[in-house]
């Protein structure tokens, strides 16, 4: 029986370990929050309008140099005229170095500790329609260390199509706010699982604060939390929505 447990304790310390990935992402349009696999960044675009940015950090979180390997997957690109080329064209940046829209992956090396910049980047075709672009870094060496983001483009931010709204958020109110915050939404055909506050840094708060849920929203009440800018971080079974507050005492 020792023997069985001794075992079952290195297979639960192996696998925590093995666990432990070697790169970190943060997402530099929230305050630095650090980015969960499977997240989804969803971004509002108009006719032939500007180039839409979406900035992360990665830093190579482990004591030896990293190779990074990033693949790019156009789920759905908004078409307009193939043949004239009015298309919308999603690429990356890493650093200064700007790949074209062909480019569908690429490798970066990076020391211990050393961080980089990449931007992952959409222009909309001549009318505004609806794209998905999933991005997905992993370790070279180790390909199940990896991580995928998804961007989704549309004319309404998170407003997509009858089957793609998992759970939309549609309003935060009162903003700014004073001891308590509702939260209204659309639907609930995706049931909330976590909530999670972050301050202006993307560090997530300790504090556990009372939600209310109800059929046509959340209200969370936060008597004791100090005046200035937060994140709540909202997650569902397939999306995570982070919502932008400002508290005043």
């Amino acid at each position: 029986m020792k023997k069985i447990a001794m075992i079952s304790l290195i297979f639960i310390y192996q696998y925590s370990i093995a666990q432990v990935s070697s790169f970190q992402i943060k997402d530099n349009e929230a305050a630095g929050q650090t980015v969960i696999d499977g997240q989804t960044f969803y971004h509002n675009t108009r006719n032939s309008g500007p180039t839409v940015n979406h900035e992360f950090e990665i830093k190579n979180t482990s004591a030896n140099t990293l190779t990074l390997s990033l693949r790019k997957y156009e789920d759905l690109i908004n078409t307009v005229n193939a043949a004239n080329n009015d298309v919308a064209q999603a690429y990356f940046c890493f650093g200064t170095n700007c790949l074209p829209s062909n480019v569908m992956s690429y490798s970066v090396e990076l020391n211990a500790s050393e961080s980089i910049l990449l931007e992952a980047k959409f222009d909309e075709a001549s009318i505004a329609g609806h794209s998905i672009v999933r991005y997905k870094f992993n370790n070279k060496t180790n390909t199940s260390d990896a991580l995928i983001v998804t961007l989704k483009y549309d004319t309404n931010v998170g407003i997509l199509n009858n089957q793609d709204q998992d759970h939309v958020f549609s309003e935060v109110y009162p903003n700014p706010s004073q001891h308590f915050l509702h939260i209204d939404y659309k639907n609930q055909i995706q049931p909330i699982k976590e909530i999670k506050w972050m301050n202006a840094s993307g560090q997530f708060l300790d504090q556990t604060f009372q939600t209310t849920l109800n059929e046509k929203g959340i209200t969370i009440n936060y008597p004791d939390l100090s005046a200035g800018i937060y994140f709540i971080q909202i997650k569902t079974d397939k999306i995570i929505s982070t919502k932008k507050v400002f508290i005043i005492n």
